[in-house]
């Protein structure tokens, strides 16, 4: 019987090579047929609009073949319109690794730098672009966008029209063009642009909406309604138009008319989500809360499995301070899908609510984990940190949230106040010219964009932008309230008084107007006139803890310390964590020799306001002055745990460890950084002087108590520094002049009679 199982060996490595060259074939033509199949499966995603499903088809793709430059180049597109910029951004190097010759992806790298306003660095790809394909239009329009970012209007316009002339009915570069001209003050060429653009896509409603949103800001109301009307008739089947004229309605006080807008929307558009929820956005936006909750909690009954808008529906609840009903909703989604992002974004964000920031850091940072490039995240994240006083972090993740999102309004609005916090006017300029773009009829980019003018002696620049604050948002006070400050400081003070007056007519509640007129009648030394603003502001808003806080400063002016103590008190009954209360109320009593009182108070303070470093410095300071050293020093470390190099902290804390022989080197360090932080502040001269004292370098000692009693001449204790220094270092004339002016200034000074001491060894040589 013949053997079955037998092989002709001399034949072996011939089957083998064939059978593996078979098996190869056999898994390329899987593997080719698969990613074929992924890649249409993604671009039909990105056509429907479904960019995170688009995202896993293109990355499955290039599971297939991870060389592939033409997946990476369109995951890089899926994740720029899902607004992962950062792996957009990412996906586009991978791109042009494999194949630099991609142009267009060379143009995403520019727009995106350009985006994050690394200008230099989006001007070498824009030259890149144009020495490789001359007639690429797109390039121009880069280094247009690039030269306007520069304050270059003349260069952006001339390279704008070089594109145009490339690509003359290219729709979009008319808009482009007319964004350009707006900035360079050419407004009737940008009117003609946007018209221009329309006409070359007329089935285009974007131009439309732009062109309204241009007569807006130009106070022509009838032909901005008018044009967001011909942008709705274009396409009916779009949401974007409707929102434009909504919101045109809203800021023109018609709000009646734009509730009808979202109204149709609704009926009109119903399988578009947006519109569907539209009316209680609506609601929402006009303060009208009660009817979006009933709104938002009928679609949620219609709609129970679109998870969607049951977190639109927990945003709202979280909104109105329903924060258990919120939790519920989020838990709910959580147990049947537990790593849902949004779910657990929703978890840091009721901590926040809850005021509980370092628990909110842990969870914020935890749903990170599963989306690093989440910029609503890293906003949330910032919040969390500025709550718990670390302002520094909490700026790093903010710029983080606005390089992922360039579109996040709220990111921009945090970096401005940071930025106008700090004087930091490169920042403010860039958070201005985003919250302009993004929110061009409200008023506070034109704020804060004057702010940044008038900082660099560009008045004529910031008066404009006031109007225009003004003029895109006429019944807002904060146009009139910053233009009447601008007056103040001036010293035109009739104006200033009737815009003050103008803001409190749109909002007789509105602080800043308070604030501002109350500030005008001081400085014309009609204090009851001012007590008289502040009273009625209270009358109108009872329960406001910045009005009390006002109105104590105006008491404590005309000398009325029981009232203004009461008043401080209130401020802080209605807000326990009204911080700028407690600082006032300790000066108050410590002042009126209430040693215990003001004791109570900063404790109170730093009970209420955890976070706040100045609580604990102010507790510190008063066990110091009461002799208890180690609970001042505890004190003072806590501060600097929460913000470190914290200066007054830092001054503190070096100048009790000077005092109680604590680490010479640490407390040299401390006063170090308090220097830099303070470096106009003859305390924190004095303190490191002291510091340099201990550690016998009298020079340099010297110079920095005379520095601390040369800006405050009348402190004994740096005149007792100083002569000690003057004594080691052998100047027994200065030494004895600078001891005697001690006892001058103050003949019961604590120390006289080591000061008197050390008169007598001055004396005996």
């Amino acid at each position: 019987m013949k053997n079955v199982t037998a092989i002709n060996l001399r034949k072996l490595p011939l089957l083998l090579l064939l059978l593996s060259l078979a098996l190869a074939f056999t898994t390329g033509c899987t593997k080719a047929a698969k990613k074929k199949k992924y890649m249409e499966s993604g671009k039909q995603y990105m056509n429907d609009d479904k960019y995170r499903e688009a995202i896993i088809q293109f990355s499955n793709a290039l599971q297939m073949d991870p060389k592939d430059p033409a997946a990476h180049y369109e995951l890089a597109q899926a994740y720029m319109k899902a607004g992962q910029w950062s792996g957009g951004y990412q996906e586009l190097q991978r791109t042009l690794s494999l194949n630099p010759e991609n142009i267009d992806a060379q143009l995403d790298v520019g727009n995106l730098l350009l985006a994050g306003r690394k200008l230099a660095d989006a001007e070498e790809k824009a030259k890149l672009v144009q020495t490789k394909a001359p007639a690429n239009a797109d390039g121009y329009v880069l280094m247009a966008n690039i030269r306007a970012a520069q304050r270059k209007p003349d260069e952006a316009l001339e390279l704008m029209n070089h594109a145009i002339q490339l690509a003359p009915t290219k729709a979009s570069y008319y808009v482009n063009l007319a964004y350009i001209q707006i900035n360079a003050k050419q407004i009737p060429e940008a009117e003609a642009s946007l018209k221009k653009s329309f006409e070359l896509d007329p089935k285009n409603p974007a131009p439309l909406v732009i062109l309204g949103n241009f007569y807006a800001q130009q106070q022509k109301f009838p032909d901005a309604e008018a044009e967001y009307k011909k942008a709705i008739d274009v396409d009916k089947t779009k949401y974007g138009a409707r929102v434009a004229l909504a919101r045109f309605y809203i800021a023109t006080g018609r709000k009646d008319q734009a509730e009808q807008v979202v109204i149709d929307a609704k009926k009109d558009l119903p399988n578009n989500p947006k519109a569907v929820r539209a009316l209680g956005d609506f609601y929402l936006g006009v303060g009208e809360g009660d009817k979006a909750i009933t709104e938002f909690a009928e679609l949620y009954q219609q709609h129970p499995k679109d998870v969607q808008l049951k977190k639109t529906y927990i945003e709202l609840l979280m909104a109105r301070g329903k924060r258990d009903e919120a939790e519920k909703l989020a838990n709910e989604i959580l147990k049947s899908s537990p790593k849902d992002f949004e779910a657990q974004l929703v978890k840091g964000r009721l901590l926040l609510i809850d005021r509980k920031p370092k628990d909110a850091i842990t969870a914020l940072q935890t749903a990170l984990k599963s989306e690093p490039e989440n910029g609503i995240a890293h906003y949330y994240l910032g919040v969390a940190f500025n709550a718990s006083g670390d302002g520094g972090r909490a700026e790093a993740e903010w710029r983080e949230a606005a390089r992922l999102r360039p579109d996040y309004l709220e990111a921009h609005r945090a970096l401005a106040v940071v930025a106008a916090k700090k004087n930091d006017t490169d920042l403010l300029d860039q958070s201005a010219a985003q919250i302009i773009r993004l929110a061009p009829i409200e008023p506070q980019g034109y704020i804060y964009r004057a702010a940044v003018e008038l900082t660099r002696k560009e008045n004529e620049q910031a008066e404009g932008d006031l109007k225009k604050a003004i003029d895109v948002a006429p019944k807002n006070p904060l146009g009139y309230i910053k233009m009447g400050d601008l007056r103040l400081a001036q010293r035109k003070l009739p104006e200033a008084e009737k815009l003050f007056q103008q803001a409190l007519t749109i909002d007789p509640t509105q602080y800043e107007a308070v604030q501002g007129l109350a500030n005008l009648y001081s400085a014309e030394k009609q204090l009851p006139k001012s007590m008289a603003v502040v009273k009625a502001a209270v009358a109108n808003s009872p329960n406001n803890p910045l009005l009390y806080i006002l109105l104590a400063e105006v008491q404590g002016a005309t000398k009325d310390l029981p009232g203004a103590e009461a008043s401080l008190q209130k401020a802080i009954d209605l807000r326990p964590d009204a911080a700028n209360a407690y600082p006032l109320l300790v000066q108050l009593q410590a002042a009126r020799k209430e040693n215990d009182l003001a004791l109570q108070t900063a404790e109170k303070w730093t009970k209420n306001v955890p976070a706040d470093p100045n609580s604990y410095v102010t507790l510190g300071t008063l066990k110091q002055v009461s002799g208890d050293l180690q609970s001042a020093k505890a004190l003072y470390k806590k501060s600097l745990e929460i913000k470190p190099d914290y200066p007054p902290a830092a001054n503190n804390l070096a100048y009790v460890m000077l005092q109680t022989n604590d680490n010479p080197d640490v407390a040299l360090t401390l006063a170090e950084t308090a220097r830099r932080g303070m470096p106009n502040s003859p305390n924190a001269a004095d303190t490191l002087g002291w510091a340099y004292y201990q550690k016998g370098v009298y020079r340099n000692a010297i110079d920095l108590f005379e520095e601390a009693a040369h800006k405050n001449p009348n402190n004994p204790e740096y005149y007792y520094h100083l002569g000690l220094a003057y004594q080691k270092n052998h100047d027994r004339d200065r030494a004895k002049e600078a001891l005697e002016k001690v006892l001058k200034l103050n003949p019961n000074f604590p120390q006289a009679k080591e000061v008197k001491q050390a008169l007598e060894l001055v004396k005996q040589g």
